[in-house]
C-alpha cells in the first residue's frame, strides 16, 4: 500500500492546475439563503445571487458554460425543519442561459398544490464544459 501526501498538485509546467482524465468535476457550486436578505453562504465560481421575489433567486456564474448543454442538481431544506419542499431551475424564456440560472423554491402544502417560499438552505452544483 502507498500513501501520497501533498498540499498542492500542479501540472508538469509547475504552475497550471492538474487536468482530470476521464473524470468530471463540478464546475461551480453554491449554498445560499433566500430568507430575509438573500445571500450566498459559500460558493465556487458563482459571482452573485439576485433576489427575484418570493421563492425566486438568480445565480450568476463567473464563467459561462460553452452552451446550454450542462447539468445541475439541487437541494433544499430549512434549518428549523418544515414541510415538503422542492426546487426547480430554468433560464430565460428562450432557454437556459449559459451564464446564469434562475431557481424557484416551493412548498407542497398538505392541501395539495404548491406555494412559493423563501427558504434558508438552498444548494446546487453544475457540471458541463466551460466557455
Amino acid at each position: 500500500m502507498s500513501t501520497l501526501k501533498a498540499d498542492t498538485l500542479v501540472a508538469a509546467d509547475g504552475t497550471s492546475p492538474t487536468t482530470l482524465t476521464k473524470q468530471q468535476a463540478s464546475k461551480c457550486w453554491a449554498q445560499w439563503d433566500m430568507s430575509g436578505t438573500a445571500h450566498i453562504n459559500k460558493s465556487f465560481a458563482i459571482s452573485s445571487l439576485t433576489d427575484g421575489g418570493t421563492g425566486v433567486g438568480k445565480i450568476t456564474f463567473t464563467t459561462a458554460f460553452d452552451s446550454d448543454e450542462y447539468g445541475f442538481s439541487t437541494g433544499i431544506g430549512e434549518k428549523t425543519g418544515g414541510g415538503n419542499r422542492g426546487m426547480g431551475g430554468r433560464g430565460s424564456s428562450s432557454g437556459i442561459s449559459a451564464s446564469f440560472m434562475t431557481f424557484y423554491s416551493f412548498a407542497f402544502p398538505s392541501s395539495g398544490g404548491t406555494s412559493s417560499n423563501d427558504v434558508d438552505l438552498c444548494s446546487a452544483n453544475w457540471h458541463g464544459d466551460l466557455a
